[in-house]
């Protein structure tokens, strides 16, 4: 059996289900937003603790792209 700590479980189930999701209709697309800001606290963590320090920096911009998607689709 396969065991992966629970930031990469977090990484999976709210990482592509966020993808697919801001490519489909209202709804859907301002909560695939929401995921995906929802799944940035394990991607900062999981880069923090492996010294993965150009994903760290992606990460940290990803959070302003998943906020601003989530203001532009939440706002209305």
């Amino acid at each position: 059996m396969i065991s992966l700590p629970i930031d990469q479980i977090a990484i999976i189930i709210t990482g592509p289900p966020a993808i697919i999701m801001i490519g489909l209709k209202q709804p859907w697309r301002r909560w695939g937003f929401l995921l995906g800001l929802v799944g940035q606290p394990a991607w900062l963590y999981t880069c923090w603790i492996n010294n993965q320090w150009g994903i760290f920096a992606f990460s940290v911009f990803m959070i302003y792209a998943w906020a601003s998607g989530l203001w532009r689709n939440w706002e209305k």
